[in-house]
């Protein structure tokens, strides 16, 4: 099918228009929150049925082109299908940045650019790196939408329900239906540091003395991103009820003996959750 025939079916549950990359058509200047917008596409047909993204297009169907979003990368088409690699690798991971999953290329529609990315759907569930951590997107009729932690997990239970092999998994016992739950790190999802092989004694164990001197890593130093990364067993909320209490003097036992099946202790001036 050629691309203006296809470009006049409108978007649809695998077809999707977006105007430009990074260059905000309505303010006139470079967005480079505008990014993320073709990376939720991208992610959500991959976790759905697959489709096509083309960017150059304008929600209504014309051709606006790709001739701004090339000005900004020195009128290159290389370094443009650069950025975009780049991104989908930093953004999603290397297998979700290259064929067979992903196929992308340029073409010419009544004398403008347009870039058409072609996305299969993925074997296992793709998450998007965001703000708060990873975040989760489907496709649905003509809009990306995302997904919380439960709605995920439900449906990656239907969507990826069964084996490579096409076969569901056998039941645990007769009358249940047990998925096949994929890969754990498709689950679970490992922090960066420690999916590229970069996880250090600093993040492992906190040195007190430089988190005193408001040194050492952000994940120590920072309270919230502290919080935010760290499970709040019954030992822990009990803990920090004791050295709250210590503190404002209201009681709270001097001395603690810590114990928790990942071995917490403190060791000289390190505390090793």
């Amino acid at each position: 099918m050629k691309l203006k025939e296809l470009i006049s079916q409108g978007e649809s549950t695998r077809l999707e228009f977006k105007s430009t990359l990074q260059w905000d058509v309505k303010q006139n200047t470079k967005n480079d929150a505008l990014r993320k917008m073709v990376l939720k596409t991208i992610a959500a047909f991959l976790n759905t049925e697959g489709g096509t993204l083309l960017i150059g297009v304008e929600d209504d169907g014309s051709v606006y082109g790709l001739e701004a979003d090339l000005a900004l990368v020195n009128k290159s088409r290389d370094k443009f299908a650069q950025l975009i690699g780049t991104l989908l690798i930093e953004q999603l991971g290397a297998a979700y940045a290259a064929p067979p999953l992903v196929n992308a290329r340029f073409y010419e529609v009544d004398g403008k650019t347009v870039y058409v990315v072609e996305i299969q759907p993925s074997p296992e569930p793709v998450f998007l790196k965001g703000e708060k951590g990873r975040e989760f997107f489907i496709r649905v009729q003509t809009t990306t939408r995302d997904l919380d932690a439960k709605d995920s997990m439900e449906y990656s239970k239907s969507h990826w329900g069964v084996s490579n092999k096409g076969k569901k998994a056998s039941s645990a016992q007769d009358g249940e239906t047990n998925f096949m739950a994929g890969a754990f790190h498709t689950i679970a999802i490992p922090h960066d540091d420690i999916l590229q092989g970069k996880l250090t004694m600093d993040v492992f164990a906190a040195d007190l003395w430089e988190v005193f001197k408001s040194r050492g890593v952000e994940e120590y130093r920072n309270p919230d991103l502290f919080f935010q990364k760290t499970y709040e067993t019954e030992g822990l909320k009990t803990l920090l009820d004791v050295v709250e209490k210590r503190l404002k003097g209201k009681g709270g036992d001097p001395v603690l003996q810590i114990q928790t099946p990942f071995g917490f202790a403190i060791r000289g001036r390190r505390i090793c959750p």
